[in-house]
């Protein structure tokens, strides 16, 4: 063999088993793509860009190859993102990026990036649907130039999304005073963040947390010059407690995740405000709707009304409310309905959908020519999808709350009740155990309690109380809801299911406007609190003062295991300046102290309770609420107060840690401290 044939022939055998020499030119160089650190997997709220870059890193063998092309593609169809470019030039590093925005419809996928046929690496991507909360609150409204100067009842409902971060990304909200202060026709516009001051703001240490909404470029006659501030208490990562606190109103709420299903057409409901006179009202009672959620459904019910003391109550299968559903437009579940109520009262609503079985009702009637218009606020609940309930569907133990609301009697009453029903009967009989605290005048403490009730087959019911011990709390009107809804948390089907509405029916006319829920006990024992967290709110009432007489607290309670309350730190609203006088009055991380006595043989815990305005703010001192909780379980206790110069009424809910952990906020945005509350 020749010498030049062999020098070939050694040339090419190098060349195939290393590709490196230069003899070798002219084959393809071998690549290697890994995507970057972080890049993998990710998830973003629909329409907004994914926080890292989608990049790659391209190696030929151990050195990075540097000026080579890199191809990206997306999904053509369905769930995907829109790439700043389909094709980049790796660096000197061998990197190269290209940006992603996640389109409008949720869900995985992938997205590849290739040097060749065959050489690839993919991104795993997740376009998330923004987070809806739906909020309700009520209270009292200080005096402005729309409400005349003087104090007034008010009520707002309303639907806000958030992106990942907590970035509001719009929303609508309905507002009514009853005597000047109310939304625009279709709802005040939440601005998203990009453009207004709108945010959610959570500490995920605490579930504490603030939100802002800005209804500026629509309305500036509500909050300061058209921004709303709140506090919140998250129990978990779908449901908080909320209190307005900007120091121009003070009420409370709730603020709940939407969710999505099929709407039953069964519904029992409350709500309470002011009249067209604006004198304290409450309603209460069981519809149908024939098509919910859908335009023209025919409305027809049954309804128990008391309108300032006056009661008139409806009767068993009698159709004394009519009404329509004119359904929900655009993507945050806000509907409009109309009832007219024994022919003669009619109410214009908006509604907000929670959820298939849960909706939030304000009433948007307009000031008139007589002064005032009507305001009220409350809430439907299913009865799920074909109601037959009996004397049994109040369970073998039940505890219950309801409160007068801001401009009606100041009153509070909880307890709990023990029911002796049958299968398919409706009536029955029932003893138990209340406290009622009615503005200081009358203070009942752990009465017993004893009377009939009925609940008749479509949940319209009634419970009167023949023992006389609650002062003139003695008839009650009572609307079975679906014994598998959780009617404090709607998302939460762990804490405890089922019950029914309440109201105040008493003939004496001196208790108005009081609405509430009854809902089963389980077993009852210290043990349940011990070393557990709670979130708290309470709407309270105190001795008149100037500018009003409510101010509303929400916080965070942690339980040792002796039951004391040693950390735990409350936000109060108290723009009337019933602790301080002060020109603001909203205090946070305010210290409640005490220790706890119980339970008794019906749940009833005993509570010295102190809080402490300070050591902020000037002229704060502890001031001793003398406090009583009935516990329905581990996850769910009414307290009240009851002293002669104050009176609240209000809930603890266990905080679940592993799901605010999971929290539709990222964690930018909330702390990343980790939690101590316990995990359930």
């Amino acid at each position: 063999m020749n010498r030049k044939l062999y020098t070939g022939i050694l040339v090419a055998i190098v060349c195939l088993a290393f590709g490196l020499l230069t003899g070798c030119s002219s084959s393809s160089p071998t690549y290697s793509i890994t995507a970057a650190s972080g890049s993998t997997p990710q998830t973003q709220t629909e329409g907004e860009a994914f926080a890292v870059a989608l990049g790659v890193n391209v190696t030929s063998g151990t050195t990075p190859a540097s000026g080579v092309t890199v191809t990206f593609a997306a999904p053509s169809s369905g769930q995907s993102c829109a790439l700043s470019a389909t094709t980049a030039t790796t660096d000197s590093n061998g990197n190269a990026s290209v940006t992603c925005t996640a389109n409008t419809t949720p869900g995985a996928y992938s997205v590849t990036a290739s040097v060749s046929s065959t050489v690839s690496t993919s991104f795993a991507l997740t376009n998330e649907a923004p987070s809806v909360f739906v909020f309700d609150v009520n209270g009292l409204e200080q005096p402005n130039a729309t409400n005349g100067g003087f104090i007034s009842y008010y009520a707002v409902a309303g639907a806000v999304a958030f992106d990942l971060s907590g970035n509001v990304l719009g929303g609508v909200q309905d507002y009514n005073d009853g005597v000047g202060t109310i939304s625009v026709s279709g709802g005040d516009t939440i601005g998203a963040t990009a453009t207004s001051a709108s945010l959610l703001t959570v500490d995920m240490t605490t579930g504490t947390g603030t939100l802002v909404i800005d209804v500026s470029a629509v309305d500036t006659n509500v909050g300061v010059a058209g921004v709303e501030t709140f506090a919140l208490q998250f129990a978990n990562a779908s449901h908080a407690v909320i209190s307005q606190f900007d120091g121009t109103a003070t009420s409370s709420g709730s603020f709940d995740l939407q969710g999505t299903g099929t709407a039953v057409t069964n519904f029992a409901f409350t709500l309470s405000g002011t009249d067209s006179d604006y004198d304290a009202v409450s309603y209460g009672g069981v519809f149908s709707d024939t098509t919910p959620g859908v335009a023209a459904g025919v409305i027809s019910g049954t309804v128990d009304v008391n309108d300032d003391g006056t009661v008139t109550p409806g009767a068993e299968g009698v159709a004394n409310m009519t009404g329509t559903d004119n359904g929900t437009s655009g993507v945050f579940g806000r509907g409009t309905a109309s009832f007219v109520i024994n022919g003669t009262t009619t109410l214009t609503l908006v509604y907000y959908v929670v959820g298939p079985e849960v909706i939030r009702l304000i009433d948007m009637d307009t000031f008139g020519t007589a002064g005032a218009g009507s305001a009220a606020i409350g809430s439907a609940y299913g009865q799920g999808a074909t109601p037959a309930f009996d004397s049994t569907d109040l369970g073998t133990a039940d505890v219950f709350g309801f409160n007068g609301n801001p401009w009606g009697e100041l009153y509070a009453v909880a307890g709990q009740v023990t029911p002796v029903g049958s299968a398919g009967v409706p009536a029955g009989t029932f003893t138990g155990e209340a406290d009622l605290d009615d503005d200081g005048i009358a203070i009942v403490s752990a009465a017993s309690t004893a009377g009939t009730y009925i609940i008749n087959p479509d949940g319209y019911g009634s419970l009167s109380i023949t023992s006389a011990n609650l002062e003139n709390s003695t008839q009650w009107g009572v609307y079975a809801t679906d014994p598998t809804l959780n009617l404090y948390d709607p998302n939460n089907t762990t804490a405890g299911q089922g019950g029914a509405l309440v109201m105040e029916m008493s003939p004496s006319g001196a208790l108005t406007a009081g609405t509430g829920i009854i809902t089963p006990q389980g077993a009852t024992t210290s043990s349940d609190f011990n070393s557990n967290s709670y979130a708290f709110g309470a709407q309270a009432y105190a001795e008149s003062t100037l500018t009003g007489w409510e101010f509303d607290m929400v916080g965070q309670a942690p339980f040792d295991t002796t039951l004391d309350l040693t950390g735990a730190t409350g936000s109060i609203s108290d723009p009337s300046g019933v602790f301080v006088a002060d020109t603001n009055g909203q205090y946070t991380a305010v210290p409640i102290t005490g220790t706890a006595a119980g339970p008794d043989t019906f749940g009833r815990y005993t509570y010295s309770t102190a809080l402490t305005i300070g050591p902020a703010v000037s002229g704060g001192t502890a001031i001793p609420f003398t406090t009583v909780m009935y516990e329905a379980n581990g996850g769910f206790v009414f307290w009240i107060d009851e002293d002669d110069f104050a009176l609240w009424l209000g809930s603890l809910e266990e905080q679940s840690s592993s799901s605010l952990a999971k929290s539709h906020f990222k964690k930018g945005v909330i702390s990343k401290a980790q939690t101590k509350m316990k995990r359930r």
